[in-house]
Parts: structure tokens; sequence; C-alpha cells
């Protein structure tokens, strides 16, 4: 499959994930949990994902928002953070690191400039 296939695919399976936390949040928050969970997993078993590095990514992120929530500048039904959040940063993560590797050999000004781009509207 060539990489601009596997993009494609790898981005479709973010999104599905993406809507499952965000758009079904309590509804779907642990479909998306488990499916993030597993797509980890898989990804570490068949590509060789490591997990040290996603785990601290997932970590970091999750106690960024854990902050946020108890500065209240992020306000949830709940004590602690949602699982759907939980999910998504699961998710975010397996992600990023799958562009990483897709946009490491571009010029890190070029990325940064469609990457703005692309957010700005």
């Amino acid at each position: 499959m060539s990489s601009g296939w596997k993009l494609v695919l790898v981005s479709s399976w973010f999104q599905v994930i993406w809507l499952l936390s965000v758009v079904g949040q309590t509804r779907f928050q642990w479909l998306a949990l488990i499916l993030s969970i597993v797509t980890i997993l898989v990804s570490h078993r068949i590509l060789g994902l490591r997990l040290k590095s996603l785990v601290l990514l997932v970590v970091s992120g999750i106690a960024i928002d854990s902050l946020n929530m108890f500065a209240n500048l992020l306000v949830f039904d709940t004590d602690v953070l949602p699982v759907w959040l939980v999910a998504l940063w699961l998710i975010f993560s397996w992600y990023a690191f799958y562009l990483k590797s897709f946009l490491i050999p571009y010029p890190i000004l070029l990325v940064s400039i469609i990457g703005g781009l692309r957010w700005s509207n």
C-alpha cells in the first residue's frame, strides 16, 4: 500500500474515533476508549509502535487537561476527566506518532506553514 493511501486510512480511522469521542461524548465514550486502546496495542504488536514515548505524550496531555480542569478552564459534569477525553488523548497521541514518521522528510518550516494554514479557517 502506498504511503498516500496509508495516510488516508490512518487519518480516516483517527477521525472515526475523534467523532465518537467529541460528538458522541458520554454516549460512545467506552467504545472510543476500547477502540483507542486496541488501535495502540495492534500498532505496537504489528508495526512496532514505541509505547514508552506514546504513554509519555498521553500522560502529559491528561495532566495538562487535569490542571486546566482544576483551574476551571475546562468544566465537566464529573470530578475527573471524562473517559471520552482520555480516549481522545490516546488516539491523538497514536495519530501524532504516525504523522511524525510521514512528515519527517519534509522541512519543518513547510510543515508548520501548511499546518497553520490548514487550521486557520
